[in-house]
């Protein structure tokens, strides 16, 4: 189960948090995921003893005595060195502690993986997170499939159906498909031509 508590301001986690209290779920029959460092859409905070607290946090809310996978969020927006020197060595003391069972960090462009995994000792990082790079119109995160295997890093891709780009319900103002794609997209969703009937050829 993916948890971020910068998604509805904690509240993800603190629901979830409810329902694992009063299901009678083995801890070990489930995976639990949250996230650290981004507290707003532009608050950010990797700092070591920001991320041992938010930590603690979200163990409260989840009322868990340990965290599965912990991964740095969008870290694109803040200085990799930090990441690097002082976040995940923080993270790694919690995994001595028993609080964190696995580190990773998430963000979009894909050259941060590299940027981070190459400067961290083999097996500190074991998981990454991408999105939008493992869907319809963009597949770009099987490149990096090799190398990651080559650090024995795992990968989680999320949003595969590239954040509603193919829903015909639109997609976020920022969303970072190519305009070509968009306009089409914009074009299909609002022509009342069914596109399922058309055939095109060349002549």
């Amino acid at each position: 189960m993916l948890c971020f508590r910068y998604y509805g301001t904690t509240l993800a986690e603190t629901l979830l948090g409810k329902a694992l209290k009063t299901m009678p779920i083995p801890r070990e029959s489930y995976i639990i995921s949250t996230k650290c460092g981004r507290y707003g859409d532009n608050d950010f905070d990797f700092s070591a003893e920001r991320v041992t607290r938010s930590v603690d946090e979200s163990l409260a809310r989840l009322n868990l005595d340990y965290l599965d996978i912990i991964l740095c969020h969008d870290i694109e927006y803040v200085n990799l060195d930090q990441i690097v020197n002082e976040t995940i060595p923080a993270l790694q003391k919690l995994k001595e502690s028993g609080k964190v069972r696995h580190i990773g960090f998430s963000g979009y462009p894909l050259k941060i993986f590299r940027s981070v995994l190459d400067r961290v000792p083999k097996g500190s990082v074991e998981v990454i997170l991408s999105y939008c790079h493992h869907s319809l119109n963009d597949t770009t995160l099987l490149d990096l499939v090799p190398y990651l295997h080559e650090k024995g890093v795992g990968f989680i891709s999320a949003s595969p159906l590239s954040l509603g780009l193919f829903s015909g319900k639109g997609w976020p103002e920022w969303h970072f498909a190519p305009p070509e794609l968009k306009v089409y997209l914009h074009f299909r969703n609002t022509s009342t031509l069914n596109f399922s009937t058309l055939f095109f050829c060349n002549i």
